[in-house]
């Protein structure tokens, strides 16, 4: 979960509270352990992903919540869209430190998503230009955890950081240098950080 949607939850609350309450509905909540936050990031662009769960392709259509996103510094800001344009990615601040970092952000678990996140294997089919390739983990248990798949070749930047590199509260990216390395499959390696919620809450 983003620490910023829990300032904005608190926040909010506290004024529904003042102003005689905005949200009578129930929620329900789930064990995070159903659920995987996936995250693929690289400093190369690409055109796109598609991600699968033992062979169910996941982040598509109505299965799950996902996102493409640019990231980058912009003069100490952070700057993070779903769709960038040229102008907003000439406006990056770019160092050895701080690249350009595209990414895929993928989070299910959902019971309308029917995915079991947990003995599964992770497969990756990703578009570059005129070039694909594949990524496929062993089986492994994900539940629970938020799962990073960085580029080979950008390892040695990623697990150097200690603090977040490249997305303010956003909890997925917490200290990459102490974060769990699963392995190496395929030109990326993947690793991961348990989440920071135990619950994952929904509307009724």
């Amino acid at each position: 979960m983003q620490k910023m949607s829990k300032i904005f939850l608190v926040l909010t609350t506290a004024i529904c509270g003042l102003f005689g309450g905005c949200y009578d509905g129930e929620m329900e909540c789930y064990d995070s352990n159903r659920f995987v936050s996936l995250n693929f990031l690289t400093t190369d662009e690409f055109d796109s992903i598609q991600l699968y769960l033992n062979e169910k392709h996941i982040c598509y259509g109505d299965v799950g919540v996902y996102y493409e996103q640019i990231i980058c510094q912009d003069t100490g800001r952070f700057l993070v869209a779903t769709v960038v344009s040229e102008a907003d990615v000439d406006k990056c601040v770019l160092s050895e430190e701080n690249p350009i970092w595209y990414g895929f952000h993928c989070f299910v678990g959902k019971p309308s998503d029917g995915i079991d996140v947990n003995s599964a294997k992770i497969r990756a089919q990703i578009f570059y230009k005129d070039e694909k390739s594949w990524i496929e983990t062993p089986l492994n248990t994900w539940g629970g955890n938020y799962v990073n798949v960085i580029a080979e070749s950008d390892t040695t930047r990623w697990f150097t950081y200690d603090k977040n590199p490249v997305r303010p509260y956003f909890d997925d990216y917490d200290s990459p240098s102490s974060s769990n390395r699963v392995g190496c499959y395929d030109g990326y390696c993947v690793a991961t950080l348990p989440m920071t919620d135990k619950d994952v809450c929904y509307d009724k």
